[in-house]
């Protein structure tokens, strides 16, 4: 939890949002201010919504395996 998450292509901050929901420390870079300020918004609203897409019970899941795995099969 103590660990430094490190961004340096910010863009619209997603990582720093997730790392910030997760309570860990991060730091990121950003040289379009257009993208830099809406990281900065999105890491306000952070502090109000913490869900995490994907993110369930302290396990990442990738969304829609289980259809890939079936359509595997089929095609099969």
């Amino acid at each position: 939890k103590n660990g430094l998450v490190f961004d340096p292509f910010l863009g619209s901050g997603t990582t720093s949002v997730v790392a910030k929901k997760l309570g860990r420390r991060y730091c990121g870079i950003e040289m379009n201010k257009e993208y830099a300020c809406w990281a900065e918004k999105r890491l306000a609203l952070a502090d109000t919504d913490k869900t995490i897409q994907g993110y369930t019970d302290g396990v990442f899941w990738e969304r829609n395996t289980l259809n890939a795995q079936q359509t595997k099969k089929i095609q099969r």
